[in-house]
């Protein structure tokens, strides 16, 4: 009887949808998130992590976000800043892009892996460490060179025992950015509130008119989290793959080593188009860049068309930013003024025969 109401029960979760928590694979724990690997002492060392996107898991359209996920629950936020540079075609250092402070609640959060991320890493736990940058990752006019630098410290560990080490390497996380179009550069110029005179015409925002959301690609967020992840020792190199294919390696105590430049293959890069509008920076725009926009703010960004994207469609539908342009066919510079406290916006990308082929959800 017991066997029976099992099986019973299973079929109904698979009727409904309803997945089995996860749980560690036999032998495997937070110390050793897989079997291949070797164990470590978390109460002396932050042990296994893997760093997104980089030069192995680019990203694709847009990305805001860095994100390092760690096969532990007992993070807690730290103190110091993570830097993101990028190498100017021509030089041979960095340039500082932006930073972002970890004791920012608003800029970093740590947030438990949910159900879907922990089957894809085949973990029984987790967390997820979000960096939302002040200027998102730019592409399509050209192959863009991005490192991160880290201080010691950021995040920590074992009540606080444990700290985080520091990424010093420039070769140790770069972040790789590509895709056919999307959305490069965006960030928001701190400018003050002007309020609009009387009888100024609202410009016409639906996103929606003739177009079949029907055919909408799966996740409106901009990062795509469908890849296969690989594993990173505390030396920087990948030990495994989520697909079962092991490398033996063991931490190091020190974090991330050098790893391997990007395969052009990896970063789908369109030409730029003989018109398109420069991307514009912080300086040239007259201002500085705000972290959390607010009413008044000047938003910035590049709309990347090629491939199947024919028309673009920046929208508000709660109207707290305005444009004054609602449909782009060419790859060009975008601006926009948020009017309202409540920062809700986006773009969607359609095909020619007017179906949105994704969708990005954007604002603070």
């Amino acid at each position: 009887m017991k066997k029976l109401i099992a099986l019973i029960l299973a079929g109904l979760m698979a009727l409904t949808g309803t997945a089995l928590a996860a749980t560690w694979p036999e032998g495997c724990s937070p110390s050793q998130p897989y079997a291949k690997v070797d164990a470590v002492d978390l109460t002396k060392i932050m042990g296994y992590l893997i760093l997104n996107p980089r030069a192995k898991l680019p990203v694709s359209q847009f990305c805001d976000v860095l994100e390092i996920f760690l096969p532990r629950e007992d993070l807690t936020r730290g103190q110091g800043m993570l830097r993101l540079y990028e190498i100017m075609p021509g030089a041979t250092e960095g340039t500082e892009v932006c930073s972002v402070d970890f004791a920012d609640p608003q800029s970093v959060e740590l947030r438990l892996l949910g159900e879907q991320e922990l089957s894809d890493l085949m973990w029984g736990g987790g967390t997820c460490i979000e960096i939302h940058l002040p200027k998102s990752l730019e592409f399509g006019d050209r192959v863009h060179q991005y490192y991160v630098l880290m201080d010691e410290g950021c995040f920590l560990a074992s009540n606080g025992a444990v700290r985080s080490l520091g990424i010093f390497n420039p070769e140790a996380w770069q972040p790789v950015i590509g895709g056919e179009y999307g959305i490069s550069g965006l960030y928001y110029i701190d400018a003050p509130y002007v309020e609009k005179p009387l009888g100024t015409p609202e410009p016409e925002m639906a996103p929606n008119e003739g177009v079949n959301n029907m055919n909408a690609a799966d996740g409106a967020s901009g990062v795509d989290l469908s890849y296969q992840p690989q594993v990173v020792g505390m030396d920087g190199e990948i030990i495994e793959s989520a697909s079962g294919l092991f490398e033996d390696a063991a931490p190091q105590g020190a974090i991330l080593g050098a790893e391997d430049a990007p395969a052009e293959e990896n970063v789908a890069e369109p030409a730029a188009p003989a018109d398109a509008a420069p991307v514009a920076d912080a300086a040239a725009a007259g201002g500085t860049m705000a972290t959390r926009p607010d009413k008044g703010d000047i938003v910035h960004f590049d709309l990347v068309m090629g491939g199947d994207a024919v028309y673009a469609i920046p929208y508000s539908e709660n109207g707290s930013v305005e444009f004054e342009t609602v449909e782009f066919t060419e790859s060009t510079h975008v601006t926009g003024t948020v009017v309202g406290d409540d920062v809700q916006w986006g773009v969607v990308f359609l095909n020619d025969e007017s179906d949105v082929i994704r969708a990005f959800e954007l604002g603070r």
